[in-house]
């Protein structure tokens, strides 16, 4: 009999390996502002992905884990709007960062729009309104 209750239990234990779907989430920019963005993404001061975003326009997915990490694969990002004017956000410094948001940077999904497992990071007309001289 406790040998029949040892084979059980190891059975049931052995059998409990499931740990679900992996679920990859997307973030991205999302252009709501009336002019052109342009994205610069760098890591240790090499850049390492770029993008031009169109006015109500989103751009390209970045790919992060199951839990929300933002776009902490670079450590700064710039936005650059016509006649240089725009925003650096970086991990060091963020002096000439949103000064009324969070930028993207941001650990905290509240700064990001959410649609479904999908996150977005919005810069908006007031973003181009108010951005610093670059």
């Amino acid at each position: 009999m406790r040998l029949l209750m040892f084979f059980l239990v190891i059975i049931m234990c052995s059998g409990c390996t499931d740990t679900g779907d992996t679920v990859i989430r997307n973030i991205r920019f999302k252009n709501s502002a009336s002019q052109s963005v342009q994205i610069l993404c760098y890591n240790q001061n090499v850049l390492a992905a770029s993008e031009n975003i169109s006015p109500n326009a989103f751009g390209r997915d970045y790919n992060t884990s199951a839990t929300f990490l933002g776009f902490t694969v670079f450590d700064s990002i710039v936005m650059k709007f016509p006649l240089n004017k725009g925003y650096i956000c970086s991990l060091s410094d963020n002096t000439i960062c949103f000064p009324d948001k969070g930028g993207p940077l941001s650990l905290d999904a509240n700064d990001f729009i959410k649609e479904g497992s999908n996150y977005y990071y919005d810069i908006t007309e007031e973003d181009y309104q108010n951005a610093f001289d670059l």
